[in-house]
C-alpha cells in the first residue's frame, strides 16, 4: 500500500530452485540462502540500495525532461488532435506501440506522453537509443550481465529491462538493433522472461515496450534488416507522428513557444513579427521540428 514498493530479500535455509524462482517471480529483489556472512547480507543491502536509487534517478530525470521540453504536444492541427486523441486510448492499454516518423518529428514526445496516461506512469520511463549503443554492447545494456560474463565485466550490472520494472522503456531508432538483440527482444515480448549475459537465471518483468523509428520497417523487413516476426509482435499499435510540413498551421505556436523556452529569464519577451511567421510556414522543414528549434 505504500507509494514506494519497499525491495524484499528473501531468506530460507531450506533453499530450492522452484522457490527462488517463485519468489523472484512474485517481486522478490534477491534470494539469499542460508547461512550467509555478515559482509554478504552487507553486499546484498547495498546491491538493493543502489537499485533504489537508481529507480529513483530514473523516475526524476523521465519527469525532468517534460519540464525542459514541454509536457505537451503542441497543435491544433486535425492530424495533431487525432494523435492526441489515439494516445489517450492507447495509453491505458498495455498494447506494445510502433511510433513511427521522419527526424525531428517528436517521437519521444509521443512515447512520454503514452507514458504520462498509462497506468505505468508512477513508474520509470527509460530511454535506450539503439543506434548508440555498440552491437556487442546492447543486450548487456537491455538485460545486464553477470560478473566475468566478458572481459571488463569486472562486477554483475542490472538491465535497463529490470530498471524499467513496472514502468515504460522506449527503444529509440528501434531499425537500427542488430539482429542477435530482435531475437532476445522478440522472447522477451511474448514471454516477459530474459536472461543476463553469462546467467543461467530465467527472469521475468513486467515492462511495456514502445518503439519508434524513422525507417519504413516494412521495408526493412522485405530487405532482410529486420525480422518479420518481431515487426508484426512490435506493432500491435502504431502511431505515425505528422512531418511539419503537413502541419504547417501549427508552426506559430510551436516558433512561439520554443521562443519563449530559449529566453534567457533576464531578457523581455520576444515575438514574431507576421514577415517572420510567413517565412516559417512557407519553409518545407526537412529536418521538422528539431530544425525549428
Amino acid at each position: 500500500k505504500r507509494p514506494s514498493r519497499p525491495l524484499i530479500v528473501m531468506i530460507s535455509g531450506h533453499a530450492t530452485v522452484k522457490s527462488a524462482v517463485e519468489c523472484m517471480e512474485n517481486g522478490a529483489f534477491t534470494y539469499v540462502t542460508k547461512p550467509f556472512s555478515p559482509d554478504e547480507m552487507a553486499a546484498v543491502l547495498k546491491k538493493a540500495e543502489e537499485h533504489a536509487h537508481l529507480l529513483k534517478v530514473n523516475q526524476f530525470l523521465s519527469h525532468g525532461e517534460d519540464v525542459e521540453t514541454g509536457s505537451e504536444i503542441l497543435g491544433s492541427s486535425r492530424a495533431i488532435e487525432e494523435l492526441r486523441a489515439l494516445i489517450r486510448r492507447v495509453a491505458r492499454t498495455q498494447a506494445t506501440v510502433l511510433i513511427q516518423g521522419e527526424s525531428g518529428t517528436g517521437k519521444e514526445l509521443v512515447a512520454r506522453a503514452l507514458y504520462r496516461h498509462s497506468p505505468r506512469a508512477h513508474a520509470p520511463f527509460i530511454k535506450l537509443n539503439c543506434a548508440a549503443i555498440p552491437e556487442n554492447l546492447i543486450e548487456s545494456e537491455f538485460f545486464g550481465h553477470e560478473k566475468g560474463a566478458f572481459t571488463g565485466a569486472a562486477a554483475s550490472k542490472q538491465g535497463l529491462i529490470a530498471a524499467a520494472e513496472g514502468g515504460t522503456l522506449f527503444l529509440d531508432e528501434l531499425g537500427e538493433m542488430p539482429a542477435p538483440m530482435q531475437v532476445s527482444l522478440l522472447r522477451f515480448l511474448d514471454q516477459g522472461e530474459y536472461r543476463p549475459v553469462g546467467s543461467t537465471r530465467t527472469l521475468h518483468a513486467d515492462v511495456r515496450i514502445v518503439g519508434a523509428t524513422n525507417q519504413d520497417l516494412q521495408q526493412a523487413v522485405t530487405a532482410g534488416r529486420f525480422r518479420e516476426d518481431l515487426f508484426y509482435r512490435i506493432n500491435t499499435v502504431m502511431l505515425n507522428v505528422p512531418p511539419l510540413r503537413e502541419r504547417t498551421e501549427d508552426i506559430p505556436a510551436l516558433a512561439e513557444h520554443i521562443l519563449t523556452a530559449l529566453r534567457p529569464a533576464t531578457t523581455a519577451r520576444r515575438t514574431l513579427t507576421p514577415a517572420a511567421l510567413r517565412q516559417l510556414t512557407a519553409y518545407r522543414w526537412p529536418g521538422n521540428i528539431r530544425e525549428l528549434r
